[in-house]
């Protein structure tokens, strides 16, 4: 059910005149009930009226299977000035007043469009009881009605492509986007393990664009060997990073690359294999901190590139505590890794 006001509510009392860099709190008998953090660019405007309308569902028309809290604010430019400015607003909301919305975790920001055919949903932090406040990004543009919804925020970057391809000594990464919101930069990563990750370099992203964008970079690092892990990290203006999916390069190892992780263990260990070529039989040994022989497992025909081998969980989780010797042998050499049981 919607309900409609019976007449405007009061202008909240604020705190402070708008400032670049500064944060105004709106409240109501002595409670604040919503913040707008200003940048520190642009000429922000120079008084600002927010009302909250509580108990009463935000104006339509509405997002398609969205739902809304039976609250929202609005914020006016009393004198229609400022230019360039960006602002993040604090809302505190009222669990009374999540209407058909499933849980607090599920709110987000939306705000009415400027022709008021619709609403924008931005992405939230909510932090729950005792604050209970809803916390929007640093990407507001313009001053209006903000209604609490549970409709899902916009990815800020959909990648619709990523890949990774030797070329000789090197490895050229492409990617394309379909589109992108406040997005600041890729920071192009690689691992040797597929563990840890380090960064390369960075791309400048597009920021906002609504139509497909394609982007480059070549990893021209020496000494490559082994399988090389990928992936991009991808961050938008407001400090929230996202990660692609992990692509992997295989460069000629003189005789293989054995990985364990985790590494230290506790209980279960995996185990990667990667070989320059097909081998026809390959053992495992493992030895602990004497040089003792307590495992030893044929791995049988393996294929060229990267492998898994299956091993038995309970064996290496009733392992005493301390440091090990794992040896991969095939007829190209040995590869030795330090493993170690916490």
């Amino acid at each position: 059910m919607e309900v409609t006001p019976i007449s405007t509510p009061p202008a909240l009392a604020v705190s402070a005149v708008p400032a670049p860099g500064s944060t105004q709190a709106f409240s109501l008998g002595g409670r604040t009930l919503a913040q707008l953090t200003y940048s520190s660019t642009g000429t922000v405007p120079t008084s600002v009226t927010a009302r909250y309308y509580s108990g009463t569902n935000p104006p339509a028309p509405f997002a398609a299977g969205a739902r809304y809290a039976n609250a929202y604010f609005t914020f006016s430019n009393d004198n229609a000035d400022g230019s360039g400015y960006t602002y993040q607003p604090t809302l505190t909301y009222d669990p009374a007043s999540l209407g058909t919305i499933a849980s607090e975790g599920a709110q987000q920001i939306s705000q009415r469009s400027a022709d008021n055919s619709g609403y924008d949903t931005y992405a939230t932090t909510v932090n729950p009881a005792p604050v209970r406040t809803l916390v929007g990004p640093s990407q507001f543009t313009r001053l209006g009605l903000l209604a609490i919804s549970d409709q899902a925020a916009p990815l800020p970057v959909e990648l619709v492509r990523f890949e990774a391809v030797r070329q000789g000594s090197d490895v050229v990464l492409s990617w394309t986007t379909a589109t992108e919101l406040a997005n600041k930069e890729f920071e192009v990563q690689v691992s040797l393990d597929g563990q840890s990750f380090r960064a390369l370099g960075l791309v400048a992203g597009a920021g906002n664009s609504a139509t497909p964008r394609s982007y480059s970079f070549t990893d021209r690092e020496a000494g490559k060997s082994g399988l090389r892990y990928y992936r991009l990290r991808q961050l938008d203006q407001q400090g929230t990073a996202t990660f692609s999916p992990v692509r992997t390069v295989l460069f000629d190892a003189p005789a293989g690359l054995l990985v364990a992780w985790p590494n230290p263990y506790q209980q279960t260990v995996q185990l990667r294999l990667v070989l320059p070529q097909a081998t026809a039989a390959a053992t495992l040994t493992l030895l602990d901190a004497v040089g003792r022989q307590v495992l030893n497992q044929e791995l049988g025909p393996l294929p060229a590139g990267a492998s898994q081998p299956a091993l038995e969980p309970t064996f290496f989780s009733s392992l005493p505590t301390g440091v090990y010797l794992l040896r991969l042998a095939t007829a190209a050499g040995v590869q030795t890794l330090r493993l170690i049981k916490e």
